[in-house]
């Protein structure tokens, strides 16, 4: 009897299971992730390589590693298994959950120039003098330009828009080509070299913003489901949203490996290393990739090349009983009962392979590790899983048959939002995050997607619903939460302590970026907390000699060259300043700087003061040290005038004195002679009172 197709699947997968122990991970063997390299090997390992070092902190006994792989070794790395998870675009994992049972574990959380985003798209435009093209049926006989024939967001999602605005590019385009990069395609159609072109959204936003382009030069199609409230893209964008990046285990991964590394990548803060390189937010729970297996079949490319497609061999595998059975019947009727017991013996044999596909299809579905279920359009459950009934709390008697609101119910029940009834409504698929009563009361959190469930006619039975619960990843949230109430606390208890002081404190991160101001400064520089929280240091500093030197230092600090605090004294805000600054760091990561601006204008004028003080009393003490000079110059010429009077004296004294001594000697004689008339004594006497008193002044 030939085999099933899904009885090799099967068996298949039974053999890689009993044998994984044989060539799957051993504790030493390194665990390899394969890495689409987009743009070379080299940048490749720059970008994820501080990932593998994450989870290898984060995985205690396994070490990761990143292999870079090119557009054409994916495929064939995944199917000889010779790695254990792949990380590529979304279109790439869609084709290896195909063909290879790759399965998801977290999606990327992917950091743009409007902040975080899960989910992307692409963006039609022209240039905005284009009067002529005013839709997107004015671009057929147009010139048109994408990135990449296999690029998914820079292609294939417009692709598939113009597509459903019955416009084939290959055939109604005047000429259809491929940029390369984003950058090139809108060069392009700025330049008029396209009339118009494609790109990821986010692209025009972020050249206007590096100032490449002016974002006015262009004018983008917005189509009925472009409402950025309902599709999450908030760039300009003309398709609807698809999810970013998966992270998925291919099938030979361990499920307790692969449940580890999917609790460490949801854990993953959005500024560690790993995260900054990756230039991400962290990862977050797997998305719906639907979206991408409906645009890929829509598009008849990847995986889906040859949907829909019907070939003679095809025919001939399928229907060769009726065939052969045909070709004997025309051959005679005398051979009918022998080929109609052949006949009886394959529909017997066939019966038995459907009922061994139905018991393997079975298995697989109890063995899913989500929570699913089969509802039709009445809202009956027409089949339950082993998973399903182990959430709700049923058995399969109580499940099965009842209406699905009756067991495992959630609040979307009864309402529009009901994923049944938004599927009967036209919608393809159905996801979104709901709380699901279990019998006992328990509500337990799950991420539903509900997708149809056709017939063999193609007529829509209903759906098949599946619950993943995510109570775990909801625990991991909340401690999350809690982490971070914890750190606003120490923030405002930090603020508390800054506002009261009466000096400048300004807080920054290891970007440079202001994270903390005081009241004291805010007053200083008049401006509101909202205007220089967020803003870099270097935008309230004017480009001069301290400021170099302070964009020195906190290099410095960044390198790890340095780590003492310094002190920067310099005139700002019309004050003198004592600049402080304290480097803050963790371990050896250097995570900011506190900048204490201390008031020193008092001082400094003071000491202006002081100087000019001194200044004045060293010269006041040089005029006193020449007046000093000059006065003993004066005395000793004093002195040496006395010297010569005295000299002078002493000499007339002894000339004086010795003719006068012989006057007098005579004078005397004369006296004392007795003969002497009056007149003679009387003239005699004056003379000798002069020379008395001569003698009495020279002798003094």
């Amino acid at each position: 009897m030939e085999r099933s197709p899904i009885g090799r699947s099967i068996l298949l997968t039974l053999v890689v299971a009993i044998c994984a122990p044989a060539f799957g991970q051993s504790p030493d063997a390194p665990v390899k992730i394969g890495v689409l390299a987009k743009r070379g090997a080299e940048r490749c390992l720059d970008k994820w390589g501080p990932t593998a070092e994450y989870l290898t902190s984060q995985i205690p006994g396994h070490s990761f590693t990143i292999v870079p792989l090119g557009f054409d070794e994916v495929n064939p790395s995944v199917e000889r298994g010779e790695v254990d998870f792949i990380l590529a675009n979304p279109s790439f994992y869609v084709g290896l959950e195909k063909l290879y049972d790759a399965n998801q574990i977290a999606t990327l959380k992917n950091r743009r120039t409007a902040g975080v985003f899960t989910v992307f798209g692409g963006v039609i435009f022209r240039r905005a003098d284009r009067e002529d093209i005013q839709d997107l049926g004015d671009l057929k006989g147009k010139t048109f330009m994408a990135v990449n024939e296999i690029a998914f967001g820079g292609w294939q999602v417009a692709w598939r828009e113009l597509k459903e605005h019955g416009i084939d590019p290959h055939r109604d385009f005047r000429d259809l080509t491929f940029g390369g990069t984003h950058d090139a395609v809108v060069y392009a159609v700025r330049d008029g070299k396209v009339d118009a072109g494609t790109v990821r959204t986010d692209t025009l936003e972020r050249m206007a913003l590096e100032g490449k382009i002016g974002l006015d030069d262009f004018q983008t199609f917005r189509l009925g489901h472009c409402r950025t409230d309902s599709c999450g893209i908030p760039f300009l964008h003309s398709t609807r949203p698809y999810p970013e990046c998966p992270f998925a285990e291919v099938a030979h991964t361990s499920d307790e490996l692969a449940e580890k590394v999917a609790v460490a990548l949801l854990s993953m803060p959005a500024d560690c290393p790993a995260a900054e390189a990756a230039r991400c937010a962290g990862w977050t729970v797997p998305l719906n990739y639907q979206p991408v297996h409906e645009c890929l079949k829509e598009l008849r490319v990847g995986p889906y090349k040859d949907y829909g497609k019907v070939t003679f061999g095809d025919v001939l595998r399928q229907y060769w009983p009726w065939i052969v059975s045909a070709a004997l019947l025309l051959a005679g009727m005398a051979a009918t009962l022998a080929w109609a017991l052949r006949l009886l013996r394959q529909r017997k044999q066939a019966e038995e392979a459907i009922a061994s596909a139905h018991a393997e299809l079975d298995q697989i579905f109890n063995s899913a590790a989500d929570g699913m279920r089969v509802v039709d359009r009445n809202f009956n459950v027409l089949r339950v899983n082993d998973t399903s009934l182990a959430l709700s709390g049923s058995d399969r008697t109580e499940a099965t048959g009842r209406k699905c609101y009756e067991v495992f119910s959630s609040s979307l029940c009864h309402t529009p939002d009901c994923p049944l009834t938004r599927i009967l409504g036209g919608e393809k698929g159905v996801s979104c995050e709901i709380e699901k009563r279990a019998r006992n009361g328990l509500r337990i959190p799950c991420i539903v997607t509900a997708t149809p469930f056709y017939g063999p006619g193609g007529e829509l039975i209903g759906i098949v619903e599946d619950a993943k619960d995510i109570t775990e990843r909801k625990r991991v949230e909340e401690q999350l939460a809690d982490a971070h109430r914890t750190t606003a606390a120490e923030a405002r208890k930090l603020r508390s302590m800054i506002e009261g002081m009466d000096e400048g404190i300004v807080v920054a991160d290891a970007d440079d970026i202001i994270t903390e101001v005081n009241a004291w400064f805010l007053d200083k520089v008049g401006l509101g907390r909202d205007d220089i929280v967020g803003k870099s240091l270097w935008e309230l500093h004017p480009d001069t000699e301290g400021t170099a030197r302070l964009r020195a230092a906190l290099e410095a600090f960044r390198d790890g060259q340095r780590r003492e605090k310094f002190v920067v004294n310099r005139e700002l805000l019309g004050m003198q300043l004592s600049l402080r600054v304290h480097p803050i760091f963790e371990g050896d990561r250097y995570q900011g700087v506190i900048l204490n601006a201390i008031n020193v204008t008092d001082l400094v004028e003071a000491r202006d003061v002081a100087e000019a003080a001194k200044a004045t009393l060293q010269e006041v003490n040089a005029r006193l040290e020449m007046q000093t000079a000059r006065a003993s110059e004066m005395a000793a010429q004093a002195e040496m005038a006395s010297s010569a009077k005295s000299e002078f004296l002493a000499n007339m004294s002894h000339e004086i004195r010795t003719p006068m001594t012989a006057i007098l000697g005579f004078t005397d004689v004369l006296l004392e002679q007795g003969n002497l008339d009056d007149a003679p004594r009387r003239e005699s006497k004056p003379p000798r009172r002069s020379n008395a008193t001569a003698n009495t002044c020279l002798a003094s």
